[in-house]
């Protein structure tokens, strides 16, 4: 009689173990290379459960991050990468055990890059033109401050009076005028 339990047990937990759903999950793509502008990807998820996505950051956006079984689009919508560096960002699936990934390379924004030498005591940035840029300033003397299209430039004062060498990388400008040319020595345009 005890034997016969344990095969009973036995087989009453094999059939469980069978009955247990097993996701099934595709992606129609699994890498997609952007440039450093950003824009849509458009992916088409299929399972035979309901199944969830995650991209791990607030800058992507997923119109769906859930679904039923079947077939459902995904536009994955990536924002331009504000970095020089190559940047990999991974979007995630689930469908019970079954996983798939997106994975998304983007290149990195090409700066533009002006040095200016100057002896000025208080020095203000130069001004850019263009629509939704970002940049960073080097002064010159370690400290160093980002900005963007939409302030006025950004303006140094110095501890001391002394020659230094100001490095301003910009990226999605084509121009910009300096509101003072006041100490300045030289501009160096060749990375620009």
């Amino acid at each position: 009689m005890k034997k016969l339990l344990v095969i009973l047990a036995a087989v009453a937990m094999l059939a469980s173990c069978a009955q247990e759903p097993v996701g099934e999950l595709s992606l129609s793509q699994e890498s997609v290379f952007m440039d450093s502008s950003g824009g849509e990807i458009r992916l088409n998820v299929t399972s035979n459960f309901a199944w969830t996505g995650n991209c791990g950051t607030s800058d992507i956006v997923m119109s769906s991050k859930a679904g039923e079984a079947g077939t459902t689009e995904v536009v994955v919508t990536v924002p331009g990468n504000p970095g020089e560096e190559e940047r990999t960002i991974e979007v995630k699936f689930n469908c019970e055990q079954a996983k798939a990934k997106l994975t998304i390379t983007q290149a990195g924004s090409v700066f533009s890059t002006v040095v200016i030498k100057h002896s000025a005591s208080v020095f203000t940035a130069p001004l850019f033109v263009g629509k939704g840029f970002t940049g960073t300033i080097r002064w010159g003397d370690g400290k160093s401050d980002d900005f963007s299209a939409s302030g006025e430039p950004p303006v140094h004062e110095y501890a001391k009076s002394d020659a230094y060498e100001v490095e301003v990388k910009v990226h999605d400008t084509s121009s910009f005028s300096l509101g003072s040319m006041e100490g300045v020595s030289s501009i160096n345009l060749e990375q620009f």
